[in-house]
């Protein structure tokens, strides 16, 4: 345990624990700092109380970036009221609660980072349940959709884009925002025409740019669209950005420097590859060829930040590196692997904090799902092989989650005929700890999976595998306890 400040520079945090289920658990300040800190659980389920078996509390203080334990204390539950020290003068931090039985935690809650103004006066919340669950929320979505983007955008809200139905027949040309405040769900928009399996990436403002599809019949789109957010907590607008030459669908496009990029593979119009500049009303693409790179064998890229883009093929000699130039010159040298394992379809890449690019899942030669991941040493140009994954998964959805080298990895289908499909979501860390895996209330392939503020990770919608009804969401609170 850490050493705890003087009571006299403490902010104290009062929990009230009535006999029946909790549901909104107010933190009062303390004297010397008045920081409030509410817990909320958004839930209805019946087995969703976070002190439900629950004897003691520990209350932790964490450095985002490193996840550092700065301050940690432990208090009996019920009939004990836990402390935090002044937070003035520790800079950027996380507040994090959890709920013990024994040495085991039960629940857990985390504030999203946070500095306590020179005033002192902060108002917070924090989002308590019951740890390493997938609880559903009391707010339903607007549209159950399957096969959409779901967009973190920088001002914490989740922006749910597009999809279908979950049987797969209707398409949404609909926005609606989740805000990890309030737990609701609102619609946004309702004139766009979404695309299914769109390219998708992050422009260097925040925006989000889709680019292709398809139709919820299967035919191949054209158009790019951008979705740009003017400010925090602004409405979203939905703008076009032109279209490509030739329709595309499940391809990929990547960003590199000075507002230039490309689009490649998936299902084109011939083995072509779309350039794009950004122009003064919006990206402009166009046709080119390279030498050496068959379009229609590109399983997936990502820019690697330094100007270069990774290239996964279907064969060793269709992996490497490829180089806009910004002339309509394309440049591409493949890499040797040694292996030929790593060059299967519906992987998805991830780019990680050392700069590697991490290749998961995928199918092999029959179509099942992969457990194996590689990852891709951008430095040395070369695959080695890294974690396996617990659940085999074709196309599944991969965050980045708040511990340092430690990704999210869900849903996602497990056989390239899109029959059956995960319904696990696991966190895999990269520092030869062990991980997790949380068992989600069904199958949800399809999925959108996102990182809220805290930590917290959304998984929303999905495919109806066996039953095409009702999806939702549900919050996952994942806890990878070092016991404190």
């Amino acid at each position: 345990m850490l050493a705890r400040s003087k009571l006299a520079s403490c902010l104290a945090l009062l929990v009230a624990i009535p006999a029946c289920k909790v549901r909104d658990i107010e933190v009062i300040q303390g004297r010397d700092a008045p920081v409030t800190i509410t817990l909320v659980n958004p839930t209805t389920c019946s087995d969703c109380d976070p002190f439900e078996g629950v004897d003691s509390l520990r209350l932790d203080v964490v450095r985002p970036e490193t996840g550092e334990v700065i301050y940690s204390d432990t208090f009996a539950s019920p009939g004990s009221a836990a402390v935090l020290p002044d937070l003035q003068g520790f800079g950027v931090v996380r507040v994090e609660l959890y709920g013990l039985e024994g040495n085991q935690v039960r629940s857990a809650g985390r504030t999203a980072p946070f500095a306590v103004p020179p005033s002192g006066e902060l108002a917070l919340s924090m989002l308590f349940l019951p740890a390493n669950r997938a609880i559903p929320l009391t707010a339903t979505l607007d549209a159950e959709r399957s096969g959409h983007v779901g967009f973190s955008r920088l001002d914490g809200l989740v922006a749910l884009i597009g999809g279908v139905d979950p049987a797969g027949s209707s398409r949404f040309g609909s926005v609606e925002i989740f805000d990890p405040a309030t737990f609701e769900f609102t619609a946004e928009s309702s004139a766009s025409d979404f695309a299914l399996y769109p390219a998708v990436t992050t422009e260097s403002d925040g925006d989000l740019l889709l680019i292709g599809g398809e139709s919820a019949g299967g035919s191949r789109q054209q158009a790019a669209l951008a979705y740009t957010v003017s400010g925090e907590g602004a409405t979203g607008a939905v703008e076009p950005q032109g279209d490509l030459p030739e329709p595309r669908s499940q391809g990929c496009v990547a960003l590199g420097e000075e507002n230039k990029g490309v689009v490649m593979g998936g299902a084109s119009g011939d083995a072509a590859f779309d350039t794009m500049k950004r122009g003064d009303s919006g990206w402009e693409f166009s046709r080119a060829q390279v030498d050496g790179l068959d379009d229609a064998s590109v399983v997936g890229c990502i820019a690697l930040g330094d100007g270069r883009v990774f290239v996964l093929g279907d064969e060793g000699s269709q992996t490497g590196f490829f180089q806009y130039n910004g002339d309509e010159t394309l440049g591409f040298s493949p890499v040797a692997s040694g292996h030929g394992e790593q060059f299967v379809p519906g992987a998805t890449l991830a780019l990680l904090e050392n700069g590697h690019v991490w290749v998961v899942g995928g199918a092999d030669d029959g179509g099942d799902a992969l457990s194996r991941t590689w990852e891709f040493r951008a430095d040395e140009a070369s695959f080695a092989p890294s974690v396996d994954l617990r659940t085999p998964r074709v196309r599944p959805s991969v965050v980045p989650w708040l511990l340092p080298e430690t990704e999210a990895v869900g849903c996602g289908w497990t056989n390239d005929g899109l029959g059956e499909g995960a319904g696990t979501v696991e966190i895999v860390r990269f520092d030869g700890t062990t991980g997790l895996v949380v068992a989600l209330d069904r199958e949800r392939p399809g999925c959108a999976m996102n990182m809220l503020p805290d930590g917290s990770l959304l998984v929303s919608g999905g495919f109806g595998v066996n039953d095409a009804g009702q999806l939702g969401a549900v919050l996952v609170v994942p806890v990878i306890d070092s016991g404190g």
